[in-house]
Formats: C-alpha cells, structure tokens, sequence
C-alpha cells in the first residue's frame, strides 16, 4: 500500500528477540495515520488488569503514510503505550526527524517490548536491531545523554529519543525528548519507558520513502504551503 512500508519491527529487551510484523491492507486503510495504526497494535497487547509497568506493556512508535515526504507537517512520530499518567491508553506526538529515520529504515514503526537487565541503548537500522549497554548514562540529563550516545555510534545523523533521571526514577509525568528539546510529552511515556531500564533509542535509516507518485505529491504540498488547496463548497 502507497505510503507504508508495510512492516513493522519488534522487540524484546529481555531477550533480544527480533520480529518482523506485517499489518494487513486492511489496518493501514481503517486505522490511517501514526495513531490510528499504533490502537490498532495497541489492541491486540491491552490487558486493563496488568500493572502499568509490567515488562509486556509496550511502546509502540508509529510513522504515517506522508511521513517523511513533502507534506506539510507530515515529519511526526507518534507514540502509543500505557500511561503511567492516567492507567489508561496513552498516545504522545513528536516533531523531529525520529520518524523518517524509521521510514528511510524500511520500517513502518517499531514496537518495544520486555525489560533490559541493565541500561540499555536500542540501535535500530535496516539491517535489525542491536542493544548496547550503557549504564554509564544511567542518571545523565537528556542533552549529554543525546551526545554520547552519537558518539558512541559513531554517527552524528542518528536520531536519538532518549530519558532523563525523571524518567529512569518513574516520575509519572516524565517525558521522551528528541532533538534535545523535542518531547513526547503526555502520559508519562518517560517513565514506561524507564521502566523498561530503557535509556535511549537510536535510528538510523538511508533508504528510499515509498511515494506513488512523487512530483504530484510535491505539487500538492506547494499548492498547500501556498495557501492555494482547494477548498469543499
């Protein structure tokens, strides 16, 4: 289907397990967008009696059909998990370049799973997925933690979500920061993703975004940039 790569990569941070998911036509026109995509993921994990920091709650990072291509404000990440905020489904939003990293990596989204023995970085690529100790950053603020850790790789294009002590210490209402200043702000997303001894996911993507037909795609976000969409009666 035009937009998607139609593949999803999963997780486990507990094992090391890896998991290529490929959500049927269906999902990606009933549930269209980063958050319609990432519920209907969600679904099939809910489980209201679990406690809001079980390993099998999972985050689950979500692109959109535009994502990545001309479209104005099109560049989002979505994220849907449990909120430690509220118990409840939660869903936050971020601008960056998270999203199209994934997408340049063939991927649709990424689903994060289990609990690491120790702090860990998650480096996700086309090729895969690897994890990397680091509990040297366990405790650093967002911004030292975004340098080390693109040090560490080698590579300066790498987009980076990471936490900081609020979020390694379960603060409720702590946050995922790309970009050093970027953040998935609601729900506490911080904090489940502390919970996973998780402290930062690096993504790194150099492929080509499935566009069905580029130059039309182009001209209709410089009609919109313009001010001149067409407009229903």
């Amino acid at each position: 289907m035009h937009g998607y790569h139609g593949r999803i990569f999963r997780v486990d941070l507990g094992n090391g397990a890896t998991e290529v998911i490929e959500p049927p036509d269906a999902w990606l026109r009933d549930f269209i967008g980063g958050e319609g995509l990432g519920m209907r993921l969600y679904w099939d994990y809910l489980d209201p009696r679990r406690d809001v920091y079980d390993s099998t709650e999972p985050l689950i990072f979500t692109t959109g059909p535009s994502t990545g291509t001309a479209v104005p404000a099109s560049g989002r990440t979505v994220l849907v998990f449990r909120s430690p905020a509220t118990g409840s489904v939660g869903a936050s939003n971020c601008g960056g370049f998270l999203a199209r990293e994934l997408k340049r990596g063939g991927w649709g989204g990424l689903i994060v799973v289990g609990r690491s023995r120790g702090p860990a970085l998650l480096h996700v690529t086309a090729e895969g997925a690897s994890l990397l100790d680091v509990t040297d950053l366990w405790g650093k603020q967002v911004k030292p933690t975004e340098e080390a850790v693109k040090e560490l790789l080698g590579d300066p294009k790498a987009q980076v979500a990471c936490i900081g002590p609020a979020g390694e210490k379960l603060v409720r209402f702590a946050s995922i920061l790309i970009d050093k200043h970027r953040a998935f702000g609601r729900g506490g997303c911080g904090a489940a993703m502390g919970s996973k001894n998780l402290k930062a996911i690096a993504v790194r993507g150099e492929g080509d975004l499935p566009v069905a037909d580029a130059a039309a795609l182009k001209a209709a976000a410089m009609r919109r940039l313009r001010g001149a969409w067409p407009r229903s009666s």
